[in-house]
């Protein structure tokens, strides 16, 4: 994890940070995966999101502010360790994916540089979880590195939203 967040002090009134989904994949997970640029990504906390409940993750974000959105980059939890299916459990309740990944596509090209997962928030156990108004998105980069020693692990950006409102 990075270190202890800080309010923007010198920004303007109105201001936030507000990425589009191209923004963070083609530049923060770029970045991120590319490694030695960790000024420039400094603004998105790396947090193991299933450690903590939705509820603690605001706290652990690097931008302090009253906006209800928080961005992390988390490392891929597995169930298991030689499949790829994801663990999204946390000690109160677990992760569920919702509706169909979304593709995204670099503006310029069209090309496809990454998916786009819902999941929303169930506290308890399965089959009797009960839904909550958290709401997290997951971005996956489709680009490879040819170099996998630069970055052998897979990091994903969530963001988090708290009662979204459509």
């Amino acid at each position: 994890m990075t270190s202890s967040a800080v309010p923007f002090p010198s920004a303007p009134k109105g201001f936030g940070f507000h990425p589009t989904d191209e923004e963070l994949i083609n530049h923060y997970l770029k970045l991120k995966m590319i490694g030695g640029c960790d000024h420039e990504v400094a603004i998105i906390a790396e947090v193991n999101v299933c450690n903590s409940e939705p509820w603690e993750l605001p706290g652990l974000s690097e931008i302090q502010s009253n906006d209800t959105v928080w961005y992390f980059f988390s490392p891929r939890n597995y169930k298991y360790s030689n499949r790829k299916q994801a663990s999204r459990t946390t000690k109160a309740g677990y992760w569920k994916v919702t509706g169909n990944d979304r593709i995204i596509r670099a503006t310029r090209t069209g090309e496809q540089i990454g998916k786009k997962r819902s999941l929303v928030f169930y506290n308890g156990r399965v089959p009797n979880g009960v839904r909550t108004n958290w709401v997290m998105h997951e971005y996956n980069p489709t680009f490879n590195f040819h170099n996998q020693v630069l970055f052998p692990f897979k990091v994903i950006i969530h963001t988090f939203i708290f009662r979204k409102v459509h």
